[in-house]
């Protein structure tokens, strides 16, 4: 049977679409289509990720945001309950603590009041001396210096303090004094720059007639507790000798007071004793 024209251009279309698939799986198994498409698939999972990775990114900072937000309420109203309640605490123990404030300050006011009317009171006594080298301090079997111009003399002298408060020490010291007349001078030679007084010493806890560490400045001097003065100086022809001291202390509520004491030697009875009408010498202030 004859093949008309149309039937031809029928037949050949069929023919060059199938030429053009196959041209078409051919280009595109060959291996540089191959490699093509493996890029561009590998590019779309990789924007793929790229967007999850943001979506899970923005959602954590959502919820970071909102703890912080639910943290910050949960602090303000913790806050408001407490301030009512220590609002609420205040009106009930208000009155108890007022109560306990003014029992602590008349307790204060008591013990501040036996203070002032029994400060700490520093006593002296002992005052004896020897010649150096023949004796030492404290000692029964010391005799009185031979009063020879020149004659090197050590003495010492105890005390205590007799009150009932601590003393906390300023200053303090003594001297040996050699004076013709009988009176001690105007000028005072208890003064702080004065190279010949010695320092005040703690005695030894278990025997009072030693001495210990020097007191300085802020050192307390407990009641009971003893302390003392150790002195060296050399015989003056023709005059008296007076054996001076001060202690400059505070008590507890830091009121300044001082203790003077002065000693006048007397050779004949190998003995001091209080001198008498001096009061910028012997006494307390």
């Amino acid at each position: 049977m004859p093949i008309d024209d149309g039937d031809r251009h029928k037949e050949s279309a069929n023919t060059g679409n199938g030429n053009a698939d196959e041209r078409y799986y051919q280009c595109r198994n060959s291996w540089p289509s191959r490699i093509a498409l493996k890029i561009a698939e590998k590019f779309h999972a990789y924007l793929e990720k790229g967007k999850s990775a943001d979506y899970r990114k923005e959602c954590r900072e959502r919820l970071t945001i909102l703890g912080s937000f639910l943290t910050a309420l949960f602090t303000f109203i913790t806050a408001i309950i407490f301030y009512c309640q220590l609002g609420e605490m205040r009106k009930v123990y208000g009155p108890v603590k007022d109560s306990a404030d003014a029992a602590t300050n008349a307790v204060q006011a008591t013990r501040d009041q036996l203070t002032l009317a029994h400060p700490p009171q520093l006593k002296v006594s002992h005052f004896h001396i020897w010649e150096k080298g023949h004796g030492k301090a404290f000692a029964l079997t010391n005799v009185p210096p031979p009063f020879i111009h020149g004659t090197i003399i050590s003495g010492a002298l105890l005390g205590v303090n007799n009150g009932s408060e601590d003393a906390v020490v300023d200053s303090g010291g003594c001297l040996a004094h050699w004076q013709k007349e009988p009176w001690l001078p105007m000028n005072s030679p208890l003064r702080r720059d004065n190279p010949d007084i010695k320092p005040l010493k703690y005695m030894d806890l278990t025997d009072i007639y030693k001495f210990g560490d020097t007191i300085g400045p802020g050192d307390k001097v407990p009641p009971g507790r003893f302390f003392g003065c150790e002195f060296e100086n050399s015989v003056q022809d023709g005059k008296n000798l007076y054996v001076l001291g001060y202690i400059h202390f505070r008590d507890r509520l830091k009121t300044l007071r001082t203790r003077y004491f002065a000693r006048k030697y007397d050779p004949a009875k190998g003995r001091f004793s209080a001198v008498e009408n001096e009061p910028d010498y012997e006494g307390e202030d």
